[in-house]
């Protein structure tokens, strides 16, 4: 007895050496996902419970950066809209407008011209917001979102490996206690009366069975272990991963705002250039007389005015017997 729960000490020793080894190299599944050498949140979310509690925050602004880029996706597309618009009014009355003559007539052509320029600044704008604040950001949250998944998968995998492991060891543990139980019972009652060569037969039956569920336990045990450290690494792991998608969301979230930020404050100004630009011919518009216009209309040929004097024939048709009677 003593011989062999040597043999399981040192077998014991050998496999608590070898953890080390195998929790690194069950790590390898986690090595592709993004972590951050500064972590805040591996000790107080690297658990089943706190890690899910994690990854649905995570998961949720996620969701949020995703309906943020839907917005600025119907933004950028009202922008091209309306500056598609713009231009298709410009345009008529530009065509409208062409031959105006009076001051007051052009400053239609001035407002076209408007028209014109904010359509462009518009369209500038749909751009600039695809560009800067759109694709970088859709980038981003496609790919945390693959993160996110691969974080919860290896560490919904180990601990389900966990749970299964644990119920393996209790059960081992359970038939063990059995086993030990009826060994003493037989013990005790061949310490009552001497035992007989049937009683001798079934206690080495239970002995051997006590034996072998001895050694079941000490490696489930040694299993257990592994598996509990391979699982604490993995959740480890899987926090790090989960702390560096925030941080990254968060980054691209401030640099998209600074970059809307600069866009918008542009916005003012060449809005404000474009009325400057075109202010003096609206003031002659707005200033103009038209009896200024009016008494300079002139016909394009003189005014002349011609009397036709024409020469009529009269005949007069008189009957014979008028005549005769006459």
């Amino acid at each position: 007895m003593n011989a062999r729960m040597s043999r399981l000490r040192r077998s014991l020793s050998r496999s608590v050496h070898q953890l080390s080894m195998s929790r690194s190299n069950s790590l390898n599944g986690l090595i592709e996902l993004p972590t951050s050498s500064y972590t805040t949140l591996v000790d107080r979310f690297a658990s089943p419970t706190n890690f899910e509690q994690l990854r649905h925050l995570v998961q949720r602004n996620n969701e949020v950066l995703r309906e943020v880029i839907a917005a600025f996706e119907e933004k950028a597309a009202l922008d091209f809209h309306y500056s598609k618009t713009l231009k298709k009014i410009s345009a008529n009355l530009h065509k409208a407008t062409h031959q105006a003559e009076s001051d007051i007539d052009k400053g239609w052509t001035s407002v076209a011209e408007q028209f014109d320029v904010q359509a462009t600044i518009h369209s500038n704008l749909g751009s600039a917001l695809t560009d800067d604040v759109i694709q970088p950001l859709r980038s981003i949250q496609s790919s945390e979102a693959k993160t996110i998944r691969a974080a919860a998968i290896f560490v919904e995998r180990e601990a389900r490996r966990l749970k299964d492991r644990k119920d393996a060891t209790t059960r081992t543990k359970r038939v063990l206690y059995e086993c030990s139980k009826q060994l003493e019972k037989l013990e005790q009652a061949n310490d009552q009366q001497p035992a007989g060569e049937r009683a001798n037969v079934k206690k080495r039956r239970i002995e051997e069975q006590v034996k072998k569920q001895e050694e079941n336990y000490l490696w489930e045990t040694v299993d257990l272990e592994k598996q509990r450290r391979l699982t604490e690494g993995v959740l480890r792991k899987g926090v790090e991963s989960l702390e560096a998608v925030e941080r990254q969301r968060l980054a691209h979230c401030q640099t998209a705002l600074g970059r809307y930020q600069r866009k918008i404050e542009q916005l003012g100004p060449n809005l404000q250039q474009m009325f400057e630009r075109h202010t003096n011919n609206l003031d002659i518009a707005v200033q103009a007389t038209a009896n200024d216009y009016i008494a300079g209309i002139q016909p394009s040929t003189a005014a002349v005015n011609h009397i036709t004097l024409t020469d009529l024939y009269i005949i007069i048709y008189i009957p014979r017997s008028t005549i005769g009677s006459t």
